[in-house]
């Protein structure tokens, strides 16, 4: 009776099963034995675990050769990409991985994709680092001679992503920007765009990074022309967004970029993103200009409120929200002391008689406000806290705590105890101060905490403040 080529796939697959057994036995020569049977006329999982088998029995030689084999009897790229990491990724020792790989590399008449993935390797595990830009620049190599061959491909983008990464590692940004810039024009469409969205994220942070240490020694201009390249590869980063209106504002300029994120935000008024861009703006031009633009305040608190209608997780958006509110806590309080002026003058003018006379000696002719500024300010820094994490989030996390310390303390004896507890959290964890004055006008507010409270420590911090 003819066996059916079914019947052919069937034993073969009880064949490999059977010898896989073997192998997790470590009987190797029974294992090989039955991958042996398995193989039929190109059976590439048996080449494999020929292959595997070889290579835990010492016979690195005859393992790359099966391997070899193993590629050549599938069409499957997927396939093949399995076949040459797990053969050079198997055992626990790194010597031993390292010498393995060295073996394969001396055998020039090896696919050029095992050969690649061998370079890739080895660049990974040395420490030297001219060697281990030697190797990942000749995986590169091996793709730029075969543009079309998917395995090169996509092991030349896993090399140029360690290459520019190693490059930032050292402080050379603008080796790693080429390189990085090269993965994204030319790696899209591999593993679902893996390598380029880490292209554009790690070249992004080295945009911010390069931008803030501009912003250090007060070279706004040149921080500024970097947000914009930062902004060119993510149109989405708020620190880049906050970092372009922090620019702006600094070089006196802050019209200019409301002007820019107006236009932006016009092309998508529901977009989270430029809802709060454009938010921050405002709230830079109406809190930070010297004086406090209501108008302004509240047209920023309209904007971020939508941000955060359309994307809650915005955890700047929190902090900036809190500053709006604070702001109007204070310019209430700055109206309540003209308004009681104003009524006593009122009051005072000596020709008021009759019902208008009674009228003014029961109320007052302007009111004050009933909003609890202060209170909505600590209830939207608690909100943003809770969604953020002190060690992902550190720099903002900690503006929006000690934010939240000065507004318990605004509170009074009430809030002290509460303002304490986030001013120690800030200490603790090496708050960076913009100036010397500040961190001297905090010192003084928790001594003032200590003082209240009746702590001994509160001359300590006083002390600290002078």
């Amino acid at each position: 009776m003819a066996v059916s080529s079914k019947d052919d796939e069937l034993v073969q697959s009880i064949y490999l099963s059977i010898g896989r057994i073997y192998y997790d036995l470590g009987q190797y020569t029974s294992a090989n034995n039955y991958f042996v049977s398995a193989r039929g006329e190109g059976n590439s999982e048996a080449f494999y675990w020929q292959a595997k088998t070889a290579l835990v029995s010492g016979n690195s030689k005859s393992a790359g050769s099966l391997l070899e084999k193993a590629m050549e009897s599938t069409d499957s790229d997927e396939l093949k990409e399995k076949y040459i990491r797990e053969y050079f990724s198997s055992g626990d020792d790194k010597e031993d991985i390292s010498q393995r790989t060295q073996s394969v590399l001396s055998n020039k008449e090896l696919p050029g994709e095992i050969i690649s993935y061998g370079n890739l390797i080895l660049g990974d595990m040395l420490d030297n680092m001219e060697l281990k830009l030697e190797y990942f620049n000749l995986v590169k190599q091996f793709y730029v001679n075969d543009p079309e061959n998917i395995l090169k491909k996509k092991f030349s983008a896993s090399a140029d992503l360690k290459l520019a990464r190693l490059y930032v590692k050292n402080n050379m940004d603008v080796e790693a920007e080429g390189v990085y810039k090269y993965i994204i024009d030319n790696y899209s469409g591999i593993d679902y765009d893996f390598y380029t969205i880490n292209a554009v994220q790690d070249l992004s942070d080295l945009y911010l990074k390069q931008a803030d240490e501009y912003l250090k020694v007060s070279k706004n201009e040149n921080a500024l022309l970097v947000y914009y390249k930062a902004y060119e590869l993510d149109r989405e980063n708020l620190i880049t967004l906050r970092g372009m209106a922090d620019s702006y504002f600094s070089l006196g300029k802050i019209d200019e970029i409301i002007k820019f994120f107006s236009a932006e935000y016009e092309k998508d008024t529901s977009s989270s993103t430029m809802n709060y861009a454009l938010g921050y703006a405002y709230s830079l031009k109406a809190i930070n200009s010297g004086k406090y633009l209501r108008p302004l305040i509240n047209l920023s608190i309209k904007l971020i409120e939508r941000s955060l209608e359309l994307e809650s997780s915005n955890k700047y958006a929190y902090l900036t929200l809190s500053y709006n509110f604070e702001a109007l806590f204070h310019l209430k309080n700055i109206q309540e002391e003209e308004i009681k002026k104003q009524n006593v003058l009122l009051k005072g003018v000596n020709y008021i008689v009759g019902p208008v006379k009674f009228l003014l000696s029961t109320v007052n002719l302007i009111k004050y406000e009933d909003v609890d500024y202060l209170d909505k300010t600590i209830n939207t820094l608690n909100k943003g806290l809770a969604i953020s994490d002190i060690v992902f989030d550190r720099e903002l996390y900690l503006k929006m705590t000690l934010n939240l310390a000065n507004n318990y303390y605004n509170l009074g004896e009430f809030g002290r105890k509460s303002a304490l507890e986030k001013y120690q959290i800030i200490l603790n964890n090496d708050y960076n101060f913009k100036s010397i004055g500040q961190k001297a006008i905090i010192y003084e507010k928790i001594g003032h905490c200590h003082f209240t409270l009746g702590n001994d420590e509160a001359e300590e911090y006083y002390d600290k403040a002078i």
